[in-house]
């Protein structure tokens, strides 16, 4: 057997195009002085660090945590190709935070 990669949880084979792109997800690493400050129906800054990635979530120009998802390959293209995505925050309890992702303008 070869020594090559699976890159089964990361695919934009059948992904929705991304005006159509909806994630609903937990933040990963998330970061406690910045979840204190944000509650319920809160809009998050969904934006990358880098042209491939992280992809994180940003609350006041602060990092609130990193998103995480089987379609993590189709919402870096859609950031990368000038698409906007905004986090509305579903819940937020200790450290986790969970929020639906989608476009600023669909």
């Amino acid at each position: 057997m070869g020594g090559g990669i699976s890159n089964r949880f990361f695919t934009t084979i059948g992904s929705p195009a991304c005006k159509d792109l909806i994630i609903q997800t937990q933040l990963l690493s998330t970061q406690p002085t910045v979840l204190v400050h944000i509650s319920k129906g809160d809009v998050l800054n969904i934006h990358l660090l880098d042209r491939i990635g992280p992809c994180v979530a940003s609350f006041k120009d602060e990092i609130a945590g990193t998103v995480i998802h089987k379609d993590m390959l189709q919402l870096i293209n859609c950031l990368n190709n000038g698409k906007q995505f905004i986090g509305v925050v579903r819940s937020v309890s200790g450290g986790s935070c969970l929020v639906t992702i989608k476009p600023l303008n669909p």
